[in-house]
């Protein structure tokens, strides 16, 4: 009995130290990607650890209780920050009076799908990724809606997959950098001028996230006033990741959104409590009214519906 007291007491030892190392080792994003690749998963090994930790603080005394306790701490300062973006809020935030409506969405080269959130939900602006432009365009009554309309043909596989569309017309040429993946438009709305970005950016390390990011610096700089960039980042808001391109573009992600993506294969029906939260929404000069997401059916991403407005209404 006292071996299996032992083991059991080892076991979660076990896994309380390699998640509490794992925390440790997501918190150095910036001296390598692998580590930043570590980062996206903190809210789920922040929980792991923190039940690990307790089990083993109930399993009775020894040095490994103590440790426990340590890593429990450390679970729970690691995980409580990532709450705001990993926890939904669809509440309405405010109530300005005039919003605007944006979709981001991921459609995996399902153009029905886009095609009946798109006219369920009727959205003033739409970023979307894994398109085939020429399939959404045979939908004319989307086309009809959503009559401005920008992509990139640049000779990055993923650009090609990323639109705009708009129900208002675009100030000037929309512009796509190449070798970029980032497709960005100005829109005059009243007296305001809003940036209006997509992209959709490389997997993680070791699939060249941190080297897409540095291609894209260049075109987010020039970014500035009332901006939105919404896209599949393929990184968690808080990883070094999407915290530079809020650097680079003075904005910040936007909390409540929650977990959008799961691995395709897997049980979909899980993805809103134990996905990872990639398609994020980065904003400045414009306040959010509310942001919701959809469990819908087609692809391994979640849409998600941002209501805003202007911040000096």
């Amino acid at each position: 009995m006292k071996v299996i007291l032992r083991l059991w007491r080892w076991g979660w030892d076990l896994i309380a130290i390699a998640g509490g190392i794992a925390i440790l080792l997501g918190f150095f994003g910036s001296a390598h990607p692998a580590l930043d690749s570590l980062s996206h998963f903190r809210a789920h090994l922040a929980a792991i650890t923190a039940i690990a930790a307790f089990m083993r603080i109930v399993s009775g005394s020894g040095f490994g209780r103590g440790l426990s306790m340590l890593i429990l701490l450390l679970a729970f300062v690691a995980g409580i920050p990532t709450a705001r973006f990993m926890i939904p809020d669809s509440s309405v935030r405010l109530d300005p009076g005039e919003t605007y409506s944006l979709l981001q969405y991921n459609a995996r080269h399902n153009e029905v799908a886009v095609s009946n959130v798109m006219l369920d939900k009727q959205p003033d602006f739409a970023t979307l990724q894994e398109v085939t432009v020429t399939k959404l365009e045979m939908n004319k009554e989307l086309m009809a809606l959503y009559p401005y309309r920008a992509s990139c043909d640049n000779g990055s596989l993923r650009a090609q997959g990323t639109i705009l569309l708009s129900k208002y017309p675009f100030e000037g040429e929309p512009v796509c950098q190449p070798g970029s993946n980032v497709v960005r438009a100005t829109i005059l709305l009243g007296d305001h001028a809003l940036t209006l970005v997509t992209q959709h950016l490389q997997w993680p390390w070791p699939y060249g996230q941190k080297e897409a990011l540095a291609e894209d610096v260049a075109a987010l700089r020039t970014i500035s006033g009332a901006a939105i960039l919404a896209g599949d980042f393929n990184a968690a808001p808080w990883s070094v990741t999407v915290k530079r391109y809020a650097s680079l573009t003075r904005t910040a992600p936007t909390k409540g959104i929650g977990p959008t993506w799961l691995l395709s294969g897997t049980d979909l029906s899980l993805r809103p409590y134990v996905g990872l939260p990639i398609d994020n929404i980065l904003t400045s000069g414009v306040a959010i009214a509310q942001v919701q997401r959809f469990d819908r059916k087609g692809s391994d991403h979640m849409p998600v519906l941002m209501r805003f407005a202007f911040e000096d209404y």
